[in-house]
């Protein structure tokens, strides 16, 4: 029988990560995530049929549990419709652009939920985070140029420095848990 359960096992002791399939007869991973073959932590899943076990410590694979996901998806939408009205000069050019860096924070957070490494998972967050600055500047220029509202281009800003800040704090939050799995597993053998 397979059971949804969020697990990574440390030398026996089972708290939460990315999210895998256990086999409740000896715990075989059939999924991404650590190897948890034989662990049993006196976890007896047999109980509890699509039960979950998590540490809230650690950062959802989720996208749409994820805050941060939700505002830069909003975003993407409110950047589509300011850039309706630019000038046919900047269809190609500043327009694109902007939709480009916009469209790409929500994208680069879902793939990088979608990564089997909390390195890589960081990896993909810096990206939405560069893209998300990218969008803040390119919003400030586009107003200097008079293609942009300085009202809807003060409001967009405002938020996507909300965006940044929260991706900041992502980051963070995965290099911690990247940093707890590090010290769970003790110092490195020497090669």
């Amino acid at each position: 029988m397979d059971v949804d359960v969020l697990v990574v096992v440390h030398g026996g002791r089972v708290s939460g990560l990315a999210g895998f399939r256990l086999r409740a007869s000896g715990f075989r991973a059939s999924g991404l995530g650590p190897r948890a073959s034989g662990a049993r932590a006196g976890l007896d899943l047999s109980e509890q049929p699509r039960s979950r076990v998590y540490d809230k410590r650690f950062v959802s694979r989720n996208p749409r549990n994820l805050v941060v996901f939700r505002l830069a998806d909003e975003l993407v939408l409110d950047v589509y419709k300011a850039t309706r009205l630019f000038s046919l000069d900047e269809r190609f050019g500043l327009r694109a652009q902007l939709r480009r860096a916009a469209v790409s924070v929500p994208t680069n957070l879902v793939e990088g939920c979608a990564r089997p490494t909390a390195r890589d998972y960081r990896y993909f967050v810096a990206m939405a985070l560069s893209s998300a600055s990218e969008v803040r500047y390119l919003l400030g220029l586009s107003t200097r140029l008079g293609e942009l509202d300085a009202p809807v281009s003060a409001t967009l800003v405002a938020r996507y420095d909300k965006l940044v800040r929260s991706l900041q704090s992502l980051v963070g939050a995965i290099g911690r848990e990247i940093a707890r799995a590090a010290a769970a597993r003790g110092p490195r053998p020497e090669a």
